[in-house]
């Protein structure tokens, strides 16, 4: 049986009292020392760290690490997400709530932009036919579809019409990673 002596207390206490220091092996203080000193000085402690956060250090440290090791933020979450799929699905559930309001607002700008970008003249059934595609490929390969603008609605440079012939079926991913750009011909 391994022993060590606190250097708070002065006991001496077996190995497994202390908890194991990051670089030294274990630490000086045995656990209930460091809970106790932990416990009497929570709220000094707490007023530091809310000095440190309230100057915007912390907040500047972390987006500096996160832009520097964009690889290990990635894996990082990943992980966090693989590990924790409940968690994760409560807090896409409680961030859409929230944002249920900008999402409609959203949805109906999108939908009144396409509608004046509708020429009287367009091909409605087959614009339908588009749609339909895109539904029975994601049913069929289990990988989601959707209907692509060739020349986005709302683009930067150029806006395009709700037109067959301006549409496209692809994969989702793919469609959002476009966004409202236009897609230079390779």
């Amino acid at each position: 049986m391994e022993t060590k002596k606190c250097t708070r207390c002065l006991k001496l206490l077996e190995v497994s009292a202390f908890s194991i220091h990051r670089t030294r092996g274990l630490q000086c203080w045995c656990k209930s020392c460091k809970r106790g000193y932990e416990i009497a000085n929570r709220e000094a402690t707490n007023a530091r760290h809310r000095r440190y956060n309230a100057d915007g250090r912390l907040k500047a440290a972390q987006k500096a690490w996160r832009q520097a090791n964009p690889k290990k933020c990635y894996a990082s979450k990943k992980s966090w997400i693989a590990k924790n799929p409940e968690k994760q699905r409560e807090m896409r559930r409680r961030w859409k709530a929230k944002r249920k309001a900008q999402d409609a607002a959203a949805q109906s700008a999108r939908e009144a932009a396409k509608a004046l970008r509708t020429p009287e003249w367009a091909d409605k059934r087959a614009i339908s036919c588009f749609y339909h595609v895109a539904e029975r490929v994601t049913k069929c390969l289990g990988i989601r579809h959707e209907v692509d603008h060739i020349v986005p609605l709302r683009g930067e440079i150029v806006s395009g019409l709700h037109v067959h012939w301006n549409l496209r079926v692809i994969p989702g991913r793919l469609n959002w990673s476009k966004g409202n750009r236009l897609q230079e011909a390779a």
